[in-house]
Parts: structure tokens; sequence; C-alpha cells
């Protein structure tokens, strides 16, 4: 009885740890598991990434259904930073210690984006495609912080 569960379970939702942000739009899961945004395939049974979409850095904290669109709000470090004093590195036995730089994130910011989403059938089977509507910093704060919930309200 209980694997019956779990195929029921992985068929509709996807296998993995739902504690990641996760948000369902026209029958379909959307999450975040490996720093790209990811839709659920219930036919091959796999995680399939958003084509069109490039993150650098960043973790997601919210995804919403916003009228079929997706509203991604993510936290990325900021891009001031400065060097680590102190810290030396050696290349090899016979060299001397080289300075290590090292960038250090002073402040963070939350980035709330509007993405359309667009079905397209490829070559391997269905894909989604994502293009970013609206994007905008919503909010900047000190790296000691740590966000730890929100509120979208549009």
């Amino acid at each position: 009885m209980q694997r019956r569960w779990k195929e029921l379970v992985e068929l509709c939702f996807g296998p993995g740890d739902t504690s990641e942000p996760w948000c369902v739009i026209e029958n379909v899961k959307f999450s975040n598991f490996r720093g790209k945004l990811e839709w659920y395939d219930t036919e091959r049974r796999n995680w399939i990434d958003v084509e069109g979409l490039k993150y650098k850095d960043g973790r997601t904290i919210h995804l919403a259904n916003h009228g079929g669109k997706l509203v991604h709000l993510r936290k990325e470090p900021g891009t001031t930073w400065s060097l680590v004093p102190g810290e030396r590195r050696r290349r090899r036995a016979d060299e001397s210690p080289v300075p290590l730089k090292r960038r250090k994130y002073l402040h963070q910011r939350i980035q709330c984006e509007l993405i359309k989403l667009e079905k397209r059938m490829g070559s391997s089977g269905l894909e989604i495609w994502g293009t970013i509507v609206w994007s905008k910093a919503v909010l900047s704060f000190p790296n000691s912080y740590e966000f730890l919930s929100c509120i979208i309200t549009l």
C-alpha cells in the first residue's frame, strides 16, 4: 500500500523534497531544486529546466501563480564586495605565499520577477519556455540579516 501512495504522489507532484518553494500553474508543478527554475513532466516523470531563463546566483524564496504567469521571488547577493584581509594561499612548496582575493558580499537583495510561460513542442517532447516580463529589486538589506518569510501582494 505504501508504494502505491508514493507512485501517486510522484505522478501528481514529482519526486523529491517538497520543502523547496513550488507552485502549480495549469496543472504543471514548478520548483527550483538545483538553482534553476524547473517543471515536472508527469509523462516522463522527470524535472525539466524552464528554457530561456538564465540565473547566476541566488536562492528562490517564493513562487506564486499570478493569472497564469509565474511570480519568482529570489534572494541574490549584492554587487558590493571587498577583499578579505590577512588570508594567503601557497601555490607550491617552493613559492612564496600569494594574497588570496575573495568577494565578501556586504548586502543582499530580493529580486521579484514576473515570468510569462509558454508551452512548445520540441524534439524531445513538451518544453516550457519562460520570458521575464517584469523584474525589479524590491528590497536590499545587510548581509548579516537572514530573510525568513514573505507575503506577496500584487
